[in-house]
């Protein structure tokens, strides 16, 4: 598209993710130039309801106990919720089986109906199935617990601050946008962004409000591509196909 400031992309962080896994990408992080880091809705970690355990902590030494033996379904290879998965499993070891899945909706049918038992949901799609009782949650991958599960402890809480992910979005820029016109659409988001109704529409939700402007938010986009790179290579994480 033209650097003209009038075609912007949705970011989320894929962009610094995505050369890690398909060499042959046509939209590079460095392609890109982030206006603003809007906001991280939470995740949580949820258990088929059937199985025993009631904390994170009991879910890993139950994993430990059966390596392989449960399902963790794989929305897409590479998104955060995939990552964040990945990243829990680096830090603690325990080994499962990937199912994948053409994302969420249809591995939460699965995970309802017990033929998957582990996994990070985003919390707005596990919410109805946490409150007819048919998911457990354990833990939510937010930096404090949410409104709509208050009683959830946050990951750090359960022992795995090293595995907090956040699932954010932003709004970014062909790198060679002009200088001027990148300021002026980031100062309107940032404005934007500063709104209570904007701000109250976010809390609705439960999502974490980041307001990042430009250079905080391009370190952030630099930092979770060395971080991920890291883990995609550790784990051998491949694209499907």
């Amino acid at each position: 598209a033209p650097a003209d400031g009038y075609t912007l992309l949705v970011a989320t962080p894929i962009i610094s993710v995505g050369e890690h896994l398909m060499a042959d990408m046509a939209g590079r992080s460095k392609d890109f130039s982030g206006l603003c880091a809007v906001a991280a809705p939470p995740s949580v970690f949820v258990i088929w309801s059937g199985l025993p355990a009631r904390t994170l902590a009991e879910f890993i030494a139950l994993a430990k106990a059966k390596p392989g033996e449960y399902n963790v379904p794989n929305p897409g290879a590479g998104s955060s919720i995939h990552l964040g998965q990945e990243l829990l499993f680096e830090r603690t070891g325990i080994k499962v089986t990937d199912v994948n899945y053409r994302g969420q909706p249809p591995a939460l049918i699965d995970m309802a109906e017990g033929r998957v038992h582990f996994g990070l949901i985003s919390q707005s799609l596990a919410l109805p199935l946490i409150q007819t009782g048919k998911l457990r949650p354990l833990a939510v991958n937010a930096a404090k617990r949410t409104r709509s599960l208050p009683d959830v402890p946050t990951v750090a809480e359960a022992g795995h601050p090293e595995a907090l992910v956040q699932s954010w979005y932003g709004i970014a820029a062909p790198a060679k946008t002009p200088a001027d016109i990148q300021a002026y659409l980031a100062d309107q988001f940032m404005q934007t962004l500063a709104q209570p109704a904007t701000r109250a529409k976010l809390e609705g939700i439960d999502a974490e409000i980041m307001a990042l402007g430009a250079a905080p938010f391009n370190a952030l986009i630099a930092s979770e591509y060395v971080r991920w790179g890291e883990l995609i290579r550790k784990r051998g994480i491949k694209m499907p196909g």
